[in-house]
Order: C-alpha cells, then sequence, then structure tokens
C-alpha cells in the first residue's frame, strides 16, 4: 500500500499542479495576444484609409509627446499642425490612451512601437476586465470565458483597429464599459467603493467622451435594477454613493470637458462636426445591420448590396439568438433575474438606437447628435451581446461519456470568423520619419488639420481655413518673418518651442502692427521685452497679432491657460486628492488571494513565457523594421496612402511594371526633370503618364487639371522625362505623379523657388494697393471646362488672406458658372505674395447648356471671406469658348480724351476721381444722366457711384442708384492715372410723388463716402456735389 501509493504521488502532484493552472486567465491572455497579432505582421503599422486614417494615431502621439518632454500637461496644443501654426486639437479630443502609449515612448520604445503596444494592450484590457465582471454573475467560469472571447472578438471591437485605424480611443472605450459596471456592483456590496465608479467613469471620459455620452443611459439603468433588490433602507445611501461617483467622475474629468465644451463656441465645431456626412440621418442601419457571411468582411465598399464593417457579424447575431434562447430557456432556475433582465433591456435599447426606428430620439435629445453616427451603439450592444452569448456555456452536447460545453466551440467560431478573414494592408513607415515636416506635408495632401477631417477646432477668428503654411511654401525660408500689417518693421523667429516663441524685432515707423505665423487662441500671452501686451486675432488671417512701438524689441509668446482651463484643472486636482485619500480605506476590502487568481508557480511561469516571448517577439519586430534599406522610393496616394512612405522593394502598377528608383533635376519655374527607373514585369507594352500637378489637383473636386504632362512607353532600366509648364510656376510645393493603367502614385513633392520677376503694370486694375492684375489667358482643351491663368502684380505684402471669386456672365449680365476659392485654391494665400509678378490659374467648369457662339465676361474678384466684403474687382470681356490652347485675354481699350460735356464740373473726391461734368435727360418717368470721370492717378478702390434724388427740404431720398461704374462692369480699381470714364445711368421715377427735388452725386465706399472739393455744386459737409438742375415731378 505504502509502496503503491510512493509510486504515485509524483504523477498526482503533477497532475494537481497542471489542473490548477488558470487556463481560463491564460486562454484570454492568449486570444488578446492572437487578436492582436495582425497589428505586428508587417512593417511599420497597420494601413486603414477609408474608414479612418491609421497616422493619426502617430500623429497624435508625437504632438503629445512635443509637449510631454517639455513638461507640458495637461496638453491642449498641437504646436506643428494646422501646417506649423498649431492647433488646440487636445482641448477637445479625449486622449488617455495616447497618454498610456507616451509612458512607453518615454522608456525609450519609439513612437510606432508604443502605439502597438498600447493596441494590444486594449485587447488583453477588455477582455479581462468583462470576464472580471462578467465572474460576478455568472455561475461557471465557461460562461465568463465565453463573454470575455465574444467580447475581445466582436466585430466593431476589430473594425476600431483594422478598419477605423484613428479610432483608439473608442477602442479603449470597450476597457471601461465593464469596468464602469463592476464598480456599481461594489458600490451595492458597500458603499465605500464609490471612487472605483469615480475612476472607471472619469476614465471612459477621458477616453472618448462620445462613449461616455451614450453609454451614460446605461449605467442608469443597471444602477436602477440594482435598486430594485435593495433594502428599502439602504436605497438612499446607495444612490447617493452612486451619485458620489459619477460626480467625482465629472470632476476628475474636469479639465478636459469643461474647456471642450465652454470653449467649443470659439471654434468652428459647430458649424461642420453634425452636417453632410456626418449627419446622423445618413447612417442608420437596417436591412444592412447584419451582415451575411459567417467570416467577417472589413472591406470597405459603397456598391448595392455589398457588407458593410459598421455592423454585426453573422456569428455575433446566430450566437446571440441562440443565448438569448439559453437566457429565456433557464430563466426560471437562473438566480440572477435582475441581471438577465438588465441585458435582455441593454440589447434591445443598443440595438434599437441603431436602426430608424430610434430617429425621434435622434432628433429630440440633445447632444446626442454629435455621435453622429448611429452605429456608434455597436460598442455598447457588443457589452450586451457577449453577455447573451456567455449564456451559451449553459448548453452542452452529450457525448457518449461526458458533455461537452458550447463554450469551447462557440469561442472558436468567433475567433475564426474574424481572424481568418482579416488581411490587413500595412503602411511602411520608420519612426524616424515621423518628423514636424512629414506631419505639416500629410496636412496638406490629405486636407486634414491636426487629424481633424473638417478641421473643425480652427478657431472662428480662422478664417478662411488655411491650406498650407510658411513652412510648406518654402522650407529653405528661415527664421520665419511676421508680417507687418501697419507701420515698417522687420522681424524673425529665434526660438520655437511646443507652446512658447521667442522673436527679434526691429520697428522703424512710430508703431507698427504685426502678425505672427502663429493661431490665435485666448490662451496665448505676449510679452513686449518682459512687459506684457494685448494680443488679438489678426483679420482675415487669424495669426496673432500685436502694436509694437519703435525700436529693437523681443517678443515673446506662451500659451497660458484660459481663464475656464485654470479653474477646471483646480477642479480636477481637489477630486484627484479626494479620490485617492477615499481609495486608502479600499487596501483593507480587497481580497489579495482572490486577486491571485490560483497565480501559483505552474501559472505564473506559463505566463512569464508568454510574456518574455511577446517582448522577444516586438524586439525581433524592431530589429527587422530598423534593417529595412533606405531608398529614395518614396510615394503616396490619395485613395490608400496618403503618408509619404517607403517602397523597400520598388513600387508594382498593376503587375506590368515595377518602379525601382526615382531622381528630380533641380525644380525650376518652368518644370521639372525627372529620371525614373523601371522594371518590366510583362513582355507586352506598357506607357506610363507623369503629370506635374498643384497640390490642389486631386484635392478638390472643383480644382484644376495637371498643369502639364507627358505619355511614354517603359523602358528596362532608366527613363528621363521633361515636363515643362506653359506659364513661370510660382513659388510653392508641386507633386509628380505616375500613372500606369487606374493606378496612380504620387513622387516626394518638390518647391519652385520664387522667379524673381518683377512687378508689371496693373492692364486690368489694381483691386488692392498691393495687388493688381496685369495680364490673363483661357484655354479650352476640354468643351466643359474653361482654364483661366491670371497674372498678378505685387507691389507689396499683404497680411490677409483674401477669397477669391470668378463669374461668368453674357452681356446681358446672367451669372453662368462661378467659381470660389481662395488664390491657388488655398495654396498660394495672399499674405505669402512677394513683391513680383505670380501666376494664378483656374479651371471653371462650363455648363452644358451654356450657349457656345457668344462672348462673356468674367468678373474676377478679391475678397473678405469671413464679411464678403469686396476688395477689389476686374473683368476680362470678350472671351469665347471656340476650342483653343493658351490665349490671351485683351486688356480694356482706355480713353484719356475727355468729351464735352453740356455741364462742366470742377468736383474731386478723395483727391482721387474728378467729375468733368454731367449731362441730364428725361425719358418719359425715366430720368437719365451722362457722367464723364477723371482718374487723377491709379485707383486701388473699388467705389461706388450714387446719384440721389432728394428732398431739399427734407434731405429725404425718394430715388436713387448706387452701384460700381458702368452697372458694375468697370470698377475704379481698373483705372488709371488720367483715365476718362463715362458712363448712363437710369432713375426710375414712377414711385416719386409729385414735387420738386435736386440730384445729387458723389463716390462712396464701405467706411463711407469720399471727401468732396471744388467749386460747381460741392456739398463739403455731406460729401456730394448738388447739380444745378431741379426735378419737377
Amino acid at each position: 500500500m505504502t509502496s503503491v501509493n510512493s509510486s504515485v504521488r509524483p504523477r498526482q502532484g503533477f497532475n494537481t499542479s497542471v489542473r490548477s493552472i488558470h487556463w481560463i486567465g491564460l486562454t484570454l491572455l492568449l486570444l488578446s495576444l492572437l487578436a492582436a497579432l495582425p497589428l505586428w505582421n508587417g512593417p511599420g503599422i497597420v494601413n486603414t484609409r477609408g474608414g479612418g486614417d491609421s497616422p493619426f494615431l502617430f500623429f497624435r502621439l508625437q504632438q503629445l509627446m512635443a509637449n510631454l518632454r517639455e513638461g507640458v500637461f495637461p496638453v491642449r496644443w498641437m504646436p506643428d499642425a494646422a501646417y506649423g501654426l498649431g492647433y488646440p486639437f487636445f482641448n477637445f479630443y479625449a486622449s488617455l490612451p495616447y497618454y498610456l502609449a507616451a509612458i512607453f515612448n518615454f522608456t525609450g520604445i519609439d513612437l510606432l512601437t508604443s502605439v502597438k503596444i498600447v493596441q494590444t494592450l486594449g485587447f488583453v484590457g477588455a477582455g479581462f476586465a468583462l470576464y472580471g465582471w462578467a465572474r460576478r454573475h455568472f455561475t461557471t467560469r465557461l460562461a465568463s470565458w465565453l463573454a470575455a472571447v465574444a467580447y475581445m472578438y466582436a466585430p466593431f471591437h476589430f473594425v476600431n483597429v483594422y478598419v477605423r485605424g484613428d479610432s483608439l480611443s473608442e477602442f479603449y472605450a470597450f476597457i471601461f464599459f465593464p469596468l464602469i459596471l463592476w464598480s456599481i456592483d461594489r458600490i451595492f456590496e458597500s458603499v465605500r467603493h464609490w471612487p472605483l465608479l469615480a475612476l472607471s467613469y472619469g476614465g471612459l471620459i477621458l477616453t472618448h467622451n462620445v462613449s461616455a455620452l451614450i453609454f451614460s443611459p446605461f449605467i442608469v439603468l443597471y444602477a436602477l435594477i440594482h435598486l430594485l433588490k435593495s433594502k428599502v433602507e439602504n436605497q438612499k445611501i446607495k444612490i447617493a454613493a452612486v451619485t458620489l461617483g459619477l460626480a467625482l467622475a465629472f470632476a476628475l474629468a474636469a479639465f478636459f470637458w469643461l474647456p471642450a465644451l465652454g470653449e467649443a463656441a470659439l471654434t468652428q465645431v459647430s458649424d461642420v462636426q453634425t452636417t453632410g456626412y456626418f449627419n446622423y440621418s445618413e447612417h442608420f442601419r437596417s436591412t444592412n445591420l447584419l451582415q451575411n457571411s459567417i467570416g467577417f468582411d472589413y472591406s470597405i465598399t459603397t456598391a448595392p448590396g455589398s457588407n458593410s464593417p459598421f455592423a454585426m457579424g453573422l456569428a455575433q447575431a446566430i450566437g446571440t439568438i441562440v443565448g438569448l434562447i439559453a437566457l429565456i430557456v433557464t430563466w426560471k432556475k437562473a438566480a440572477q433575474r435582475r441581471f438577465r433582465l438588465f441585458v435582455l433591456i441593454g440589447l434591445m435599447l443598443s440595438t434599437l438606437m441603431i436602426t430608424p426606428l430610434s430617429k425621434p430620439l435622434w432628433d429630440t435629445l440633445p447632444l446626442l447628435s454629435y455621435s453622429q453616427f448611429p452605429w456608434r451603439f455597436l460598442s455598447i450592444q457588443a457589452l450586451f451581446t457577449s453577455l447573451t452569448i456567455g449564456y451559451l456555456a449553459y448548453c452542452c452536447l452529450p457525448l457518449t461519456i461526458r458533455k461537452l460545453s458550447l463554450a469551447p466551440i462557440a469561442g472558436s467560431v468567433l475567433v475564426a470568423s474574424m481572424l481568418f478573414t482579416l488581411h490587413p494592408d500595412y503602411l511602411s513607415v520608420r519612426a524616424d520619419e515621423i518628423t514636424p515636416a512629414r506631419l505639416q506635408l500629410y496636412e496638406a495632401f490629405t486636407g486634414n488639420i491636426g487629424t481633424t477631417i473638417r478641421a473643425e477646432y480652427l478657431p472662428r477668428t480662422m478664417i478662411p481655413r488655411p491650406y498650407t503654411g510658411p513652412g510648406l511654401i518654402d522650407p529653405t525660408a528661415v527664421p520665419l518673418r511676421p508680417l507687418v500689417s501697419q507701420g515698417e518693421a522687420t522681424g524673425a523667429q529665434m526660438e520655437r518651442h511646443a507652446i512658447a516663441q521667442h522673436w527679434q524685432v526691429n520697428v522703424t515707423s512710430d508703431e507698427a502692427t504685426l502678425s505672427f505665423p502663429i493661431t490665435y487662441w485666448p490662451g496665448w500671452q505676449a510679452l513686449v521685452d518682459d512687459q506684457p501686451i494685448e494680443t488679438q486675432a489678426a483679420p482675415d488671417l487669424g495669426y496673432i497679432q500685436i502694436d509694437v512701438p519703435r525700436g529693437e524689441h523681443r517678443v515673446e509668446f506662451k500659451l497660458g491657460d484660459t481663464p475656464i482651463g485654470a479653474a477646471s484643472e483646480t477642479l480636477s486636482a481637489m477630486a484627484l486628492i479626494g479620490v485617492v485619500l477615499a481609495c486608502v480605506p479600499l487596501r483593507r476590502t480587497i481580497d489579495w488571494q482572490q486577486l491571485r487568481w490560483s497565480f501559483n508557480t505552474w501559472t505564473g511561469a506559463l505566463v512569464i513565457t508568454t510574456l518574455v516571448g511577446c517582448g522577444l517577439f516586438v524586439w525581433m519586430i524592431s530589429l527587422r523594421e530598423g534593417a529595412h534599406t533606405i531608398t529614395k522610393l518614396e510615394t503616396m496616394d490619395f485613395v490608400d496612402k496618403p503618408w509619404l512612405h517607403l517602397n523597400p522593394s520598388g513600387y508594382v502598377f498593376d503587375q506590368r511594371a515595377t518602379l525601382l528608383d526615382y531622381s528630380f533635376n533641380a525644380p525650376q519655374s518652368d518644370g521639372i526633370d525627372a529620371a525614373l527607373e523601371w522594371k518590366l514585369n510583362t513582355a507586352e507594352e506598357v506607357s506610363v503618364t507623369l503629370a506635374l500637378a498643384s497640390p490642389a489637383t486631386h484635392l478638390l473636386p472643383s480644382g484644376p487639371g495637371p498643369i502639364t504632362q507627358t505619355v511614354a512607353l517603359i523602358r528596362n532600366g532608366l527613363n528621363t522625362y521633361t515636363l515643362r509648364s506653359p506659364y513661370a510656376l510660382p513659388a510653392g510645393m508641386y507633386y509628380v505623379t505616375v500613372q500606369v493603367g487606374d493606378d496612380t502614385q504620387f513622387l516626394r513633392p518638390i518647391w519652385i523657388k520664387n522667379s524673381g520677376e518683377p512687378a508689371a503694370s496693373p492692364q486690368f486694375g489694381s483691386l488692392t494697393s498691393a495687388i493688381g492684375l496685369a495680364a490673363a489667358q483661357t484655354q479650352l482643351h476640354d468643351p466643359n471646362h474653361l482654364d483661366v491663368l491670371l497674372r498678378w502684380t505685387i507691389s507689396g505684402v499683404t497680411a490677409a488672406n483674401y477669397g477669391i471669386s470668378l463669374r461668368l456672365h453674357d452681356a446681358a449680365g446672367k451669372m453662368w458658372t462661378s467659381l470660389d476659392t481662395q488664390p491657388g485654391y488655398g495654396f498660394q494665400p495672399t499674405s505669402s505674395w512677394q513683391p513680383g509678378t505670380l501666376n494664378d490659374a483656374y479651371t471653371l467648369e462650363l455648363p452644358p447648356d451654356l450657349p457656345r457662339d457668344q462672348a462673356y465676361a468674367l468678373d474676377v474678384i478679391l475678397y473678405r471671406v469671413a464679411s464678403k466684403e469686396e476688395m477689389g474687382r476686374t473683368s476680362l470681356d470678350a472671351l469665347r469658348l471656340d476650342p483653343h490652347d493658351w490665349r490671351s485675354v485683351e486688356p480694356p481699350a482706355r480713353n484719356f480724351i475727355a468729351p464735352e460735356m453740356p455741364h462742366p464740373l470742377d468736383a474731386v473726391f478723395g483727391d482721387q476721381i474728378q467729375l468733368l461734368g454731367y449731362e441730364l435727360k428725361r425719358e418719359g418717368d425715366t430720368l437719365k444722366i451722362d457722367l464723364a470721370w477723371k482718374a487723377l492717378r491709379d485707383i486701388t478702390g473699388n467705389y461706388k457711384v450714387f446719384v440721389h434724388v432728394f428732398d431739399p427740404t427734407t434731405e429725404t431720398i425718394v430715388a436713387q442708384r448706387d452701384a460700381m461704374p458702368r452697372d458694375n462692369a468697370y470698377p475704379t480699381s481698373r483705372w488709371i492715372a488720367n483715365e476718362i470714364v463715362t458712363e448712363t445711368i437710369s432713375i426710375p421715377l414712377t414711385a416719386v410723388s409729385p414735387g420738386g427735388y435736386r440730384l445729387a452725386v458723389g463716390l462712396y465706399e464701405p467706411a463711407g463716402p469720399l471727401p468732396s472739393s471744388g467749386t460747381d455744386g460741392v456739398d463739403a459737409g455731406n460729401r456730394r456735389v448738388i447739380l444745378e438742375e431741379k426735378i419737377v415731378r
């Protein structure tokens, strides 16, 4: 007996140790790592575009680290976003997961690896959080395990990583949903646990505030269901504890949400965040709520009948339905009926909110529209579908000897349904390539600002929105210079930090108004020689603007707290102290033995082995990525991979040709020469189209076509190409595109230097004091598009970004088509124009019914975008729409001989324009007056002519005509010195009562009438000329 026991004891000990391993925890860990494995299985990071831009992840982390490394906390500003002007992104975006990634980056781990580690931990955290909470409510571990697996492998959980690559915050919200509900469980066991609710709900607000918004009703529902089983005498204290926990959560997160809400009115968020594509009404799910294949379809397509990744998976739905049956069938035997009721109600409500049946709620409930997409409720629905699927563990398959739980089978199906169809693409990017210059290039290429698609956090004072910045227009223009709005001054940027800049300026006038290329935000403070000075937003620019007195000065800018920011940080600090102090007694209530989860030597060994293996895997990945050969072959494309990235093995076009390398000569204003090395992959002839394009060509639907292009057959080896522009290119950034078949790739950008051509005569007139139009050309290659080339002449600096409007109209004044944009479609802002000449090309879309056999005029207008106030206008006349290459537009014929007028005058307005005389006629009830004007110098302003019929006794105006000369067709900005301009003005008198009246003539601008002087009928006090004749009606 003794010898038998002695011989088997070691075997029993081994079996006991193996059985004691916490297999549930180990399998959850392994499955979570398996879910994250595709993140590590390729170079760089997983690339996503259609559902969300994955470069946003390292963009945000890089900018967060730029602040944290300088000791800035909390971070509110992206210093390099908005094309280097700065952007208050973190003031409005919940970023807790990025702070977690920052911890890893601080340890020396690079940006990309830090992001992937945090994504991996997101899978681990969600699975274990759900398991820990579900373990309290399911009677078997397998049920909790299955619910955790279903939660980790919920389709929307995967979609937030592998389709919506920028949705790290929404992905991390999955961790907090079960933690919040778990904390409520603990409160109803002991009210001392309210700090757990404060920390978990506060964490959700700081992680993804939209998820916190839509999950809050479910928190209240769960607390109410708990109250149903509480004793009446304990209900008030339980309610108080839950309320305290929620209130402290808001207080903890106040440093984020208070400024985000309180300062939202300072931005453009309300104008764009819930309109168009981002309006909820376009994103309900009905028949497309469910995919039709077991393997989840991750593709984004608009084809009719296709699956959408923003939907339930078929395997998930089947598991939910079967689990729902199991939940109902076992209801009578269940001890956790209220929990089951919560699962049922939660599943029903979260599903309802995704469908059109909930539209009345979306229309009515405040703030809900800011969720934008009803399918966001898929994240909350995943919580309840996972719990429902967990009830499958109570169902068993009868076998010959023993019963087998459905849990392992169901879990395996869910895992397989998500992994077998997952084939992510990768963006081959290195951590050392993530620089401020690359971030700004990415913004310019995508049109995004600071990882926001609609630039919604731009201040309201920054109108028009920028499309480029000083560093993108000319990267060699260092140091940066301020713009002089008034006075005379020079200056240069001396130092630049995350939230501080130092400048040196020299003012040579009594005072100068300077605009610095920094996005104005209320927190910016300015010091001139250590003395505080008031800052404001530069009109039509949005830069920081200050007034500086004469002399040399050191100017410092520092971003401080706004009043609401300072108050919210104080509130959060006080709340944190309170929560920490309240957590101290909770240490005694923790069952450390239970938390060990039977963590014996065997379990520990396996966990450590797993983690060490993961660490070695990450290390090998970093070595592999660090060993990538750095090639010159960098490409980007707008559809799939807009980040400029390496192609270590070359880029394969349609399996027919491989681009191995390329180079450019020094770009000139007339174009560029390119050399491309090719390898043909087929015996067939393959042609390539190379084009030189504006940065607006691909970005805007109404943007210009290529500047020039060439088509050639591809030969093996080095091929050379010449791209010559038909006009001198203005300074700035351009792209060379390579197209083979339907595949178009953009090569790295090139920069054209300023040609240095001197200013020319404004043949078409001056639109502002510094900007005139010297020449114009048109071409019509495509019958549906008219290309227009404007040659601006610039005599000085413009400290404003104006809009431009092109309006094509016929002889009768009917406008057929128009284009409103910024110069260069935003990539040649007027604030960047230097003295000299600048060519500016546009493309007008012509309507199909536009008659092609007529002559047309094209009005060219510069205006202030915010107020729509015109700064100046001119007109291109006698345009023909027959097919033609670039053809010059003739400047207007000018008259320098004064006509003889029946009533000569000597009246001068503003020392600029003289009224030479007039002639008055009556044709029935219409009064016609011929006026003759003379320009005393080149006119830069656009003045309107007013003719008023007024009662001389009361000064009441009874009829009038106000317009620019010749019915707006010949604005004063086109007049040059000594030019004579005549016009006829008609005034109907049919509505005028009988009586005697006088006639007054004058010129005015928005600020008021021009001063009048002279001897003939001049009314200087009212800045007008009163004509001799009396009008009798």
